[in-house]
């Protein structure tokens, strides 16, 4: 159960560079800044799953266990789709060659 924390950390790294990367961003820096969300966003959901459950069978926890990777995932993935929209939109526009914007005359 502690390990979905840093396997969700580690996908959203690669997610967020591979996003970063694509629209000619610093992937190393959208990288480190994707796990550490990802690590604090998962930690966060699967201890507040965590603090409501009370086991009360073997089936119980195997269920608990599928519930608060579920949860965990889905928070990481909105907030972190939320996050890269920029990325996205920045992806799909034209690219500026910083060219300066010339004055009307």
């Amino acid at each position: 159960m502690n390990t979905i924390p840093w396997f969700l950390s580690l996908a959203t790294a690669v997610w967020f560079g591979l996003m970063a990367h694509r629209a000619e961003r610093s992937w190393v820096l959208w990288s480190i800044g994707g796990a550490f969300f990802a690590l604090t966003a998962a930690t966060i959901v699967t201890g507040l799953m965590h603090a409501v459950f009370i086991p009360v069978s073997h089936e119980a926890i195997v269920r608990y266990g599928i519930e608060s990777a579920a949860a965990a995932a889905v928070t990481v993935g909105v907030l972190g789709l939320g996050f890269t929209l920029k990325l996205y939109l920045s992806k799909s526009a034209p690219r500026d060659e910083g060219r300066r914007p010339t004055r009307p005359a």
